[in-house]
């Protein structure tokens, strides 16, 4: 399928047309393994190419990647107007890759909406841009959330007039957004399969910071280092879909609750499993550490959870209870709140809201834990000491 006016790549035609999760052969489906995949959740992994099931349309969300398909086209429509040595890629996944080759291998300085495929290592990619520096290609993500940070992995800042330099000023890559960088590794993986790929282990990432700025990261950098943690998580993702070949009906990794799930299409099957088997990360701020300490302990619902004993000071299996309960330092000043139906309180409560209906006073010192929202619970509610 061309492109629009056959030579115009807009952000829209290409993730549309460039989508990473599968290809098609006569022989069947070939589940691809895709940059966007690298530190993403298993189960939706599993879930995007094996479940029957249909998604969870969210229209906020809908209009989210919408408003990022128009960052695209700006960031596109920038470094067109700056760079005049490019070529756009157009066309269905086969006559793409073949292109993509073709552009590199001409030493293309920039290139647009390119295809890369491995054919050892079932793993696909369609980076936004593919920049030349020096001797090979850096892959380079548009992203339409900030990037720059206080604080994270070192980087350098470039405007994109100087793109093609793969430098810049000294800066940060915000840490929270590390998986881009994951799914610029991937892409240099399958640039160092095909031979193209640049020396210097560079990737780049456009926000939407304004003015527009590429933040340039060498995957060398980081403790363990970047391109170390795509590798392992590359594994597991490749695992999960190995996984589901053989097991269609249950993922490698069953659903947990997350912050990612918010964005999620399959937040809905997901929270009906969860919920139908009571699931300790259904409450608040239950980390994936969180849930794996509570399953050592042989803790994985929420009624055990509201059920422990121990929850003030003491030795021995009460402080055992005290640290299920999540009364550690990594949670000062945290409420776990298990609401019943029955009950008008929300489900993400804050300390003072609880100190109020509560109509206790807490000292710095003191923490509460799990609330049991029954009949009875204002009456004893259950506290725990600080530690």
């Amino acid at each position: 399928e061309p492109s629009p006016g056959g030579s115009r790549v807009t952000g829209d035609w290409h993730n549309d047309n460039m989508a990473e999760t599968t290809t098609v052969s006569e022989q069947g489906t070939v589940r691809r393994l895709g940059g966007s995949d690298i530190g993403r959740c298993l189960t939706k992994i599993h879930h995007d190419r094996f479940t029957s099931a249909i998604p969870f349309e969210d229209e906020v969300r809908s209009r989210d990647i919408e408003r990022g398909f128009e960052h695209e086209d700006s960031v596109f429509a920038h470094i067109g107007a700056v760079h005049t040595e490019l070529v756009r890629i157009s066309g269905s996944r086969d006559v793409a890759a073949s292109a993509t080759r073709r552009a590199m291998d001409e030493g293309t300085p920039i290139i647009f909406g390119g295809w890369l495929v491995s054919g050892e290592k079932y793993s696909a990619g369609a980076p936004d841009i593919l920049v030349k520096l020096d001797d090979g290609y850096a892959p380079v993500e548009v992203k339409h959330h900030k990037v720059l940070g206080t604080g994270g992995v070192p980087a350098a800042v470039a405007r994109l007039e100087t793109l093609s330099s793969g430098t810049g000023e000294p800066a940060k890559f915000r840490g929270s957004r590390r998986r881009d960088l994951y799914q610029c590794a991937h892409y240099r993986s399958l640039l160092l399969e095909t031979g193209h790929a640049s020396k210097r282990p560079l990737v780049g990432v456009v926000g939407s910071e304004d003015p527009f700025v590429c933040l340039w990261v060498d995957l060398s950098q980081g403790e363990p280092a970047l391109w170390d943690e795509y590798e392992v998580l590359e594994r597991r993702a490749a695992k999960a879909i190995g996984y589901g070949d053989l097991h269609r009906n249950a993922p490698m990794e069953g659903p947990w609750l997350r912050g990612e799930c918010t964005r999620c299409d399959w937040q809905k099957l997901c929270r009906s499993q969860l919920l139908a088997v009571d699931d300790v990360t259904l409450l608040t701020n239950v980390s994936s550490t969180d849930r794996d300490e509570y399953a050592d302990g042989g803790i994985q619902r929420i009624d055990q959870v509201a059920g422990l004993e121990g929850l003030g000071a003491g030795t021995g299996s009460e402080n055992a209870g005290a640290k299920y309960c999540g009364a550690g330092n990594s949670f000062p000043n945290v409420c776990h709140v298990i609401p019943s139906p029955n009950w008008g309180i929300p489900h993400k409560t804050s300390y003072g809201y609880l100190s109020k209906i509560l109509n206790i006073e807490l000292t710095v010192n003191q923490r509460i834990c799990y609330l049991l929202m029954s009949e009875d619970f204002l009456s004893r509610p259950r506290a725990c000491a600080g530690v």
